[in-house]
């Protein structure tokens, strides 16, 4: 039962995030950091993570996806969940850092944000 009740509670965090699109996806290598062959990159969604959960998640990299450079010197920095959709493989999710100025940039979509596993 606690199991379900903590899967309750990240569902609504995750959800609750504001959802956005990356519109310039030439600045961070998605084929990369994925370790697969899934094609060419369609689109890539991101959103915020919920602080409260931080600690739950496998940050995949220290590199910003919407302008490819580091944050790991950065006080600004926010974690994130980004959902790159390529040619042969529809959907997948990665934790990372993203600066907090990159995101803020990154207009507001009318999709759900993807709940992570």
């Amino acid at each position: 039962m606690e199991e379900d009740e903590d899967r309750t509670v990240w569902d609504l965090a995750w959800s609750s995030m504001p959802h956005r699109r990356i519109l310039d996806v030439s600045k961070f290598d998605f084929v990369k950091v994925s370790g697969l062959d899934p094609g060419e990159v369609v689109t890539v969604t991101i959103a915020e993570a919920p602080m409260e959960h931080l600690q739950k998640m496998y940050v995949s990299t220290p590199i910003c996806p919407i302008c490819g450079k580091s944050t790991e010197a950065e006080s600004d920095r926010v974690a994130v969940g980004f959902y790159p959709r390529f040619t042969r493989i529809s959907r997948l999710g990665f934790a990372g850092w993203a600066h907090k100025k990159c995101l803020d940039v990154c207009p507001l979509i009318d999709e759900p944000t993807p709940i992570p596993w």
